[in-house]
């Protein structure tokens, strides 16, 4: 399997670009601001979208095409920080299960599987997005001209 195509505004930031490469790639629409967070979402989800929506939208990685899985990584985000404040709430990572027979088993509590679940995806859609550690660390942002 063949590694997924970069989008330009991701090559661009990380300078490797090239325009005899370029194959009249569509472009989706850049919004001329941040649109507001859906209604739907819940507090932790509001605060990711308007912490790093601007962000990815000065970067050029925010566009009419992206906000579908933006919203997807804000959600994800929204699980785990939720997953991981019930589990501090709850103090123990194992809790006790009286099963049909009677016996009573420790057995690891709901939130964790949450947390690892949500983790994986958090990070595909990080690296989507060229949001990981080492991808910022591949990163040239361009210089703008401040005029």
């Amino acid at each position: 399997m063949s590694r997924p195509v970069k989008p330009t505004s991701l090559k661009v930031i990380n300078g490797t670009n090239r325009k005899d490469r370029a194959l009249n790639e569509p472009q989706p629409t850049k919004p001329s601001s941040m649109p507001e967070p859906p209604v739907y979402f819940d507090e932790v989800a509001k605060e990711e979208w308007n912490r790093l929506g601007p962000e990815l939208l000065n970067l050029g990685l925010f566009t009419v095409a992206d906000q579908s899985a933006f919203t997807a990584y804000c959600l994800t985000y929204s699980r785990l920080i939720n997953a991981t404040v019930s589990l501090n709430e709850a103090g123990e990572l194992f809790h006790e299960h009286t099963n049909k027979v009677g016996a009573t088993n420790y057995v690891s509590r709901p939130e964790l599987a949450v947390i690892q679940r949500e983790s994986l995806i958090l990070k595909a859609y990080c690296t989507e997005f060229g949001l990981t550690p080492s991808a910022r660390g591949r990163m040239e942002i361009p210089k703008v001209d401040s005029d």
